[in-house]
């Protein structure tokens, strides 16, 4: 009984503290959601500082900052109030791809604890999936499906969604917290092992890859693998890593730097192609279009430009750039599997050498 009357207490003022929040704001008393309303107003900081906000933040930040004094929330209210600076719009759009995400995640076997088996999914489902982390990727992006600056609307939710991820990382990282997911490494060689029994077993896997005669279906445990893997370099406790670093050590001094528009040329197609990396953050270019190609190969071919005029009168900075690069070809040897191979080959012999 005690509950139910402390609850029937808490909605009663709950209630009379929004009757009188709305009427600041000169909405309707029975009103329950933040005005869409871009107009904006001063409000009042705990510190007692005057900022001015938008009729929607201020409705969203007296609400939050309510709650957070007459009720225990899941989370801490920076993380109430980063989103309170949100437009409705945004939250829309990404709520919908986020609905459609979760109502394929949702799927009978899919999940195994936190982490999703892609390989449940059918076809049809993990192509559809691909196309929603796609889209709410490309919303969160500054640049369009053609790989062009956005504006208006689309730019509006894309600054919004930056903004938002920055306040919320600032949030874990002063509340000591740091996002890490581990996967169980043992689950998932057992699933593999049950995939290569499943193609043929052991001893015709040892054949395949001997590329000795065998009944083995590669075929099965490629599509596994394209939906479960990825090759990543090793790294350091910090994050490093530790074949740049060792690249770093033996070149010796800092890499060869061609000009900032070299540099901003690379910050361009890095955020042209950052949306289509996908799943367990592989490439795929399934969603590339033909613009966004072309537009790529003349940033490619710019920037090659660019690296030639730097150093074709510069003989040490010449002999710098050949010399990292015969040190990291020393380090590094990218060997793809068909996968990956037709994804470059399909990408990049586009954009010419």
């Amino acid at each position: 009984m005690t509950r139910k009357r402390n609850y029937g207490a808490f909605y009663k003022n709950y209630d009379a503290f929004l009757k009188e929040l709305n009427k600041k704001l000169g909405l309707r008393e029975t009103n329950r959601i933040a005005p869409e309303s871009e107009d904006t107003i001063e409000w009042e900081t705990d510190d007692k500082k005057k900022i001015t906000v938008t009729k929607r933040e201020y409705w969203n930040l007296e609400r939050n900052r309510w709650l957070d004094k007459h009720c225990h929330r899941k989370k801490v209210r920076a993380y109430y109030d980063a989103w309170a600076k949100v437009s409705t719009l945004t939250k829309r759009r990404l709520d919908d791809i986020n609905s459609q995400i979760q109502a394929i995640y949702s799927l009978p076997g899919v999940m195994d604890g936190k982490y999703p088996r892609y390989d449940k999914l059918s076809d049809d489902d993990f192509i559809k999936l691909k196309n929603l982390i796609f889209r709410k990727k490309l919303l969160k992006s500054k640049r369009d499906i053609f790989g062009q600056l956005k504006t208006g609307v689309d730019l509006q939710i894309a600054e919004e969604l930056e903004k938002l991820s920055e306040d919320l990382s600032k949030i874990q990282e002063s509340l000591g917290k740091k996002q890490e997911f581990k996967r169980d490494d043992q689950a998932w060689a057992d699933a593999r092992a049950s995939i290569i029994e499943e193609a043929g077993g052991i001893e015709e896997y040892q054949k395949y890859l001997n590329d000795e005669e065998n009944n083995f279906n590669y075929k099965l445990l490629d599509k596994w693998d394209s939906r479960n893997s990825k090759q990543v370099f090793k790294t350091d406790d910090e994050g490093n890593a530790l074949v740049f670093q060792a690249i770093e050590a033996e070149f010796g001094e800092p890499k060869p730097d061609y000009g900032e528009e070299y540099n901003k040329i690379t910050a361009e197609i890095n955020e042209i192609l950052r949306p289509h990396y996908i799943i367990n953050g592989n490439m795929d270019d399934e969603f590339l279009s033909a613009a966004a190609k072309g537009y790529v190969k003349e940033l490619l071919k710019k920037q090659r430009q660019i690296k030639y005029e730097a150093t074709k009168n510069n003989k040490s900075l010449s002999e710098k750039s050949k010399r990292y690069s015969k040190i990291f070809d020393k380090y590094i040897e990218f060997i793809d599997t068909e996968r990956f191979a037709a994804i470059k080959r399909n990408l990049y012999a586009e954009f010419g050498d």
